[in-house]
């Protein structure tokens, strides 16, 4: 259990670390054909969830939330 914390802590901090451009650069390569649509859409949410995941509380929640399904 303990080992699954630090790996969504980890992980968390290296995508909050990226910038927004790389992560729309990103998704844009994962759908490329319709690269203008997606970042304009989802810059918005981009910019959201990186906010969401600077925030401990935020993220103490999920962490609470995503440990239930690993385990069961």
């Amino acid at each position: 259990m303990e080992v699954f914390l630090e790996q969504v802590d980890n992980r968390v901090t290296v995508t909050a670390a990226f910038s927004n451009k790389i992560l729309e650069d990103t998704k844009s390569l994962i759908k490329h054909s319709y690269q203008e649509t997606l970042d304009n859409a989802s810059n918005g949410k981009w910019i959201l969830c990186l906010k969401y995941l600077g925030d401990d509380k935020v993220l103490d929640t999920l962490k609470t939330n995503w440990l239930q399904d690993v385990i069961t």
